[in-house]
């Protein structure tokens, strides 16, 4: 038996992780005990300790690690002996495993949703877009939209500043927020977008990475988002609606403008607002935006697209990438969740 396990280690590997991922979705408050305020909790410790002290960022010291386990196999020592054993299946097994336990059984874990006991009706509620157009045309008095709408960096201290107040949102829901997440701005020629992924969180650093080309309208935005899947928060409307309930929290103008007219925008997209409903300055802003996503065309927008819904939908997101439009529905289950004064009883995670 040992001996069979030891041949086939790397498919053995995989199958104690869906064991593992089954019996945390089975029993959401052991993986929530064990995996997410046990294991991921000391994890984000290192990474943490590692992002102030390491001369090179994590992700490059994994690519390091996995590039040497890959394409220079190891002989004589122990599993990473070639033999006769299926050597490319150990290390997909070994990669795989390590991607589940340092991030991925998130996804076994209790949603956001779900940590707060909100249950989705069907049909879904009707949204008063007006309330939001009102809203958003109120805080757009208050911003330079020149500013607003230029492809400058985030500076290091206003990415600890989301960071912080995506911290101070979670703790007010008693959702787990250990520690300070980071996001990187990466390259100014538009890679990201032209691989159609405007940002993408990389488990194996526990930082998120963003495209350096967008506006610093939707670098906030989606600076924010990144930074929630670092929490544990594995579903994209989530991830949406954290970003829009922290930068609503923030004191600064500009940032609940960022929240407030991304949500118009998904609201556009979702058919429940009509660009004809939109006021003039709402309709040029968009202009701003349609002109600059104009500059990076996406090469593979499709296959991006497909890649990443298959993806959500084995680690158990049924909604796959439509998953990022629940964001306006589940905005206004939430503000009936707080409307309705129900109180939360779960411990405060530090």
């Amino acid at each position: 038996m040992l001996k069979r396990i030891k041949k086939h280690f790397g498919l053995f590997l995989v199958l104690c992780c869906i064991l593992v991922f089954q019996i945390f979705k089975a029993f959401p408050e052991w993986g929530e005990n064990y995996y997410r305020r046990g294991v991921y909790k000391s994890i984000r410790s290192v990474w943490i300790f590692l992002d102030r002290t390491a001369p090179i960022d994590a992700d490059v010291l994994f690519l390091l690690f996995f590039g040497v386990m890959f394409f220079f196999p190891i002989r004589r020592l122990g599993l990473f002996h070639h033999g006769k054993r299926p050597f490319a299946v150990l290390r997909l097994g070994t990669l795989i495993t390590f991607f589940y336990i340092i991030w991925g059984f998130n996804y076994a874990c209790p949603s956001f949703f779900e940590h707060l006991k909100i249950e989705v009706s069907d049909p879904p509620i009707k949204i008063n877009t007006q309330k939001y157009l009102d809203q958003c045309e109120v805080l757009h008095r208050s911003i330079e939209p020149t500013l607003h709408y230029m492809s400058t960096d985030l500076p290091q201290e206003e990415i600890d500043d989301l960071s912080e107040l995506l911290v101070a949102t979670l703790n007010q829901y008693h959702f787990f927020n250990h520690g300070k997440a980071s996001v990187r701005q990466l390259s100014k020629n538009g890679v990201l977008r032209r691989l159609g992924i405007a940002g993408i969180f990389m488990p194996f650093s526990g930082a998120g990475n963003i495209d350096r080309s967008y506006t610093r309208h939707q670098k906030i935005f989606t600076c924010t988002h990144e930074l929630a899947h670092a929490y544990g928060i594995t579903d994209e409307g989530e991830a949406n609606l954290l970003a829009y309930l922290a930068l609503m929290n923030s004191t600064s103008q500009e940032y609940r403008f960022s929240a407030a007219f991304t949500h118009l925008r998904y609201l556009l997209s979702t058919g429940d607002l009509q660009e004809e409903e939109l006021p003039s300055w709402a309709l040029d802003e968009l202009e701003i935006l349609r002109a600059n996503a104009a500059m990076y065309p996406p090469f593979f927008q499709e296959i991006s697209q497909e890649i990443n819904n298959i993806y959500l939908k084995t680690n158990g997101l049924d909604d796959g990438v439509s998953s990022y439009l629940s964001f306006p529905q589940k905005l206004v289950y939430i503000e009936h969740f707080l409307e309705s004064g129900k109180s939360h009883n779960k411990n405060r995670v530090n």
